[in-house]
């Protein structure tokens, strides 16, 4: 049987992850959403939906694979694209949204949100190299084994 500890851990790092990033997008949305031109990340409720549910997706399924494997990379990279992209795109964000004639070009913080499943695959990808690594990793370096 297993540790029911355990068990609530599996589930609540991987839903915080989630959580936290679709926090971050939903505070990101209504900051820009405040300023004098600025409609936020996205148009409709359809498109915010999308937002939300893919900031939570890339949140939650590179933790699943952190807990349930001890894959790290997954949620590095994931994290680590969504954060950077944050960053990055942040000055361009809020121009675009104080001002009228800014273009209307996407940031890469849009682009990873909107095309969220490409940069999941890739965490996945990284995780799946990682998972095919780990034997051989273990055998030259010990000290990663636990």
């Amino acid at each position: 049987m297993a540790n029911p500890l355990h068990r609530s851990r599996s589930i609540a790092v991987p839903a915080a992850f989630g959580l936290a990033l679709c926090l971050c997008t939903v505070t990101v949305h209504l900051f820009l959403a405040g300023l004098e031109y600025g409609d936020g990340l996205a148009d409709s409720s359809l498109e915010l939906g999308w937002l939300l549910a893919g900031a939570a997706l890339l949140g939650a399924i590179p933790a699943v694979a952190w807990v349930r494997y001890q894959l790290r990379t997954p949620i590095l990279v994931s994290g680590g694209g969504y954060l950077l992209s944050l960053v990055t795109s942040w000055p361009n964000l809020v121009d675009s949204a104080r001002s009228a004639g800014v273009s209307a070009t996407m940031t890469m913080f849009e682009l990873v949100l909107t095309l969220w499943a490409l940069l999941l695959a890739v965490a996945l990808f990284c995780g799946f190299v990682e998972y095919l690594l780990r034997p051989s990793l273990r055998r030259y370096a010990p000290v990663l084994s636990g």
